[in-house]
């Protein structure tokens, strides 16, 4: 496949979408980029195994002409964005009450570490002109929702929906049979995949299923092990990106923006949401923007602007209660500053 992809960031979950491309042939030359050693080290390792044509080159994410200098010298035809400031599951090891307290808000109180790098790509990609897609593993829920404002939306994510489709497809009796589509946030991920809910919506053709029925535990728990998971969701949208002569039905977060994610098709390397008969988009978005409440979000208003919910507020107001203050895209560098000190 004639096709030169950008990975960038190449921690746990960049790695393995990286081997994922390499080993089924995604691209003719790939370029693994990052803020360590760990890019070079990457490509030199899938070189060996796959014999693939990779590169490595360390990159500050952080600084977007340096990133605009990437896009530029590499011109890619897809660019992958896994990079962020902290691990989704760094929290999780500390013991500070602070850090409890951020946990107990919800996963929105770390946006701060989730939206620099992709924004930046974004950017980088409108100031050269490129038109190429951009799939954004960096908490596309709410990241893409909050970058719509400036017209810097990703083309869609990887995870959260197309894991518990994944997962449902595997386990509801009948899913072989007819089309199964999911319409979830990022908040139902780890709720539902413990099987103590609450539930997404899930169909099986135009029927909607009873929550009962969605209430499968999988004995799993909750940590960075899940990339493998996340990094597994990338193959179809992958195949429906590069590959034009097929139609790949999937899942993905982020799509157009919008919070949440939803059952879609890819059809001339395209991307459309593909909802039930008799579910509009309207009710979709409406469900999703609703859900978002579990992880701490009230809104997203029409200039990007975060707000949080009371609850938020109220889990950080003893240790860190900046942290959930309104959070505007201009902010975003100082809110993360915030961020870490939760882990000093």
């Amino acid at each position: 496949m004639n096709k030169r992809l950008l990975i960038l960031g190449l921690g746990d979950l960049g790695a393995q979408i990286a081997r994922i491309v390499t080993e089924n042939g995604f691209a003719s030359n790939c370029l693994l980029a990052g803020n360590s050693s760990a890019a070079k080290q990457w490509a030199q390792l899938l070189r060996i195994v796959t014999a693939s044509d990779v590169e490595g080159r360390q990159v500050d994410a952080l600084d977007v002409e340096e990133v605009k200098r990437l896009l530029g010298d590499y011109e890619p035809d897809l660019i992958i964005q896994c990079a962020s400031l902290l691990s989704p599951f760094a929290l999780a090891k500390s013991d500070s009450p602070a850090a409890k307290s951020v946990l107990q808000g919800g996963f929105a109180l770390q946006v701060s570490a989730q939206l620099p790098a992709i924004r930046n790509v974004m950017l980088a990609r409108r100031s050269l002109g490129l038109t190429c897609p951009v799939v954004n593993c960096s908490y596309p829920d709410l990241t893409h929702p909050m970058l719509a404002a400036e017209g810097l939306s990703p083309t869609c994510g990887v995870g959260n929906v197309a894991i518990l489709a994944m997962r449902f497809q595997r386990l509801v009796p009948g899913a072989d049979s007819a089309r199964l589509r999911v319409i979830s946030h990022h908040a139902h991920l780890i709720r539902s995949l413990l099987g103590d809910g609450p539930s997404p919506l899930v169909f099986l053709g135009d029927r909607q299923l009873p929550e009962g029925q969605l209430l499968l535990k999988t004995g799993l728990q909750s940590g960075s092990t899940l990339n493998y998971l996340a990094a597994a969701t990338i193959l179809p949208i992958l195949t429906g990106l590069l590959r034009r002569e097929v139609m790949v039905k999937a899942h993905a977060p982020g799509v157009d923006g919008l919070p949440g994610g939803y059952p879609v098709v890819f059809e001339d390397g395209e991307i459309r949401i593909d909802l039930p008969s008799g579910v509009s988009l309207a009710r979709a978005v409406k469900f999703n923007t609703e859900s978002a409440a579990l992880e701490g979000i009230e809104r997203v208003n029409e200039s990007g602007t975060l707000f949080y919910t009371k609850y938020a507020q109220d889990a950080v107001a003893q240790w860190c209660p900046d942290l959930a203050e309104p959070l505007a895209l201009s902010d975003v560098s100082k809110r993360f500053e915030i961020l870490k000190s939760v882990l000093r």
